[in-house]
C-alpha cells in the first residue's frame, strides 16, 4: 500500500523530489479511507493525505483466515509511530478543510 501511495503521489510541492515508500506513514484507517503522511526525503517537509483504494479480488493463495481479518497479526505500534502522531497533533490546528484541500 505504501508503495502504491508513493508511486501515485505527485512529487514534493516544495522541492520536486519524488516520495519513497519508506517515507509514507499510515496514520489510520476509517472504513475504506486511509489517512497518511508523506515526508520528502530531500527537504523533510511533510504532507497529510487521505486515500481510498479499489480492492482487487484476492487470489486463493492470498486469502487470509478469520484471525488475520480481525487484526490478530497487526504489528505493534513503534516509537516512531507515536512520534509521528505526536508531531501531527502538535502542528494540527483542527482545520480539516485545509488539511484535505486539493493542492
Amino acid at each position: 500500500m505504501r508503495r502504491r501511495v508513493a508511486q501515485s503521489a505527485q512529487k514534493c510541492q516544495h522541492c520536486g523530489h519524488p516520495y519513497a515508500p519508506e517515507n509514507v506513514t499510515v496514520l489510520g484507517r476509517e472504513s475504506d479511507v486511509w489517512f497518511l503522511t508523506l515526508r520528502c526525503r530531500r527537504c523533510r517537509r511533510r504532507i497529510y493525505a487521505a486515500a481510498t483504494f479499489r480492492e482487487r479480488p484476492a487470489r486463493q493463495s492470498e486469502r487470509v483466515g478469520p484471525a488475520v481479518e480481525r487484526g490478530a497479526t497487526r504489528p505493534a505500534i513503534s516509537r516512531e509511530d507515536v512520534q509521528h502522531i505526536r508531531s501531527f497533533l502538535d502542528e494540527f490546528d483542527g482545520d480539516f478543510r485545509k488539511l484535505f484541500r486539493p493542492s
